[in-house]
């Protein structure tokens, strides 16, 4: 990786890939992306951007298997990052915890 060649940092490089480098798995698929964000945001009334692709689906190729993405075969791995959703499960499963107390 050209990355670590030239001694950039590991957050650096995480940071390109994930945040700013298309989607390898929806290039040229765009639309089936947007589908797919659009369905979990609304299922679960988060933000968009809250929503990413990792994996090997995000970069073409698992790092701890050293094999490349297989659409059909390979999974999709989506990441979703937000407070508001974290907070929200929290709250549901203080309160039905409650049921399960010895």
């Amino acid at each position: 990786m050209t990355g670590i060649d030239n001694n950039i940092p590991h957050h650096e490089i995480v940071r390109k890939i994930y945040l700013c480098y298309p989607t390898h798995v929806f290039h040229n698929n765009e639309e089936l992306q947007y589908e797919i964000f659009n369905q979990i945001s609304s299922k679960l009334c988060i933000l968009f951007s809250s929503i990413h692709v990792v994996g090997s689906a995000k970069i073409g190729q698992s790092i701890y298997k050293s094999s490349t993405f297989s659409p059909g075969d390979s999974d999709l791995d989506i990441a979703i990052i937000s407070n508001e959703l974290f907070i929200r499960y929290s709250e549901i499963f203080f309160i039905k915890q409650k049921d399960f107390k010895i």
